[in-house]
């Protein structure tokens, strides 16, 4: 019986991986389907920001009216806030409550000023009048004032 020689040389061995290379193993994908399998572009700096129009301040009357159907919220910092003391059972759910009322004021970009003391939870809420300038309370912080009680 004989036996054959399977061993390749270096350069065989070359040759057939180049001949592999080129012969298209795998699959093609057409050109049309090729766009659709890109990465969109990345947006421009300027559209990753996220440009909110300011909120107008409420006049004084309407917020004071505003207040009389919320007596828990009181108006404060000549106006430009309102705070409320909230008293639950334990410091743990003081501190649940927290987290809570600053992720959702985070969602909807409104500052908040929150501390706690025991089952003791002073909330403050503060309107803005554009990037980063607290300005007079609005309609949305007095909507979230009666979304979270």
């Amino acid at each position: 019986m004989e036996m054959k020689n399977t061993e390749m040389t270096n350069t065989e061995l070359k040759e057939n991986a180049v001949n592999a290379a080129n012969a298209g193993i795998g699959f093609e994908v057409p050109k049309d389907e090729a766009a659709k399998l890109r990465r969109p572009p990345r947006p421009q700096f300027e559209e990753i920001l996220a440009v909110h129009e300011p909120e107008e301040s409420l006049k004084s009357e309407r917020v004071q009216e505003e207040l009389r159907a919320m007596p828990e919220w009181d108006l404060t910092m000549e106006g430009q806030a309102i705070s409320r003391v909230k008293e639950l059972p334990t410091p743990e759910v003081a501190s649940l409550y927290t987290a809570y009322v600053t992720g959702f004021s985070g969602s909807l970009g409104l500052p908040v000023a929150v501390s706690v003391s025991g089952g003791l939870v002073l909330v403050t809420l503060y309107g803005t009048t554009g990037v980063n300038c607290l300005g007079g309370v609005t309609e949305s912080v007095l909507d979230f004032a009666r979304q979270i009680g």
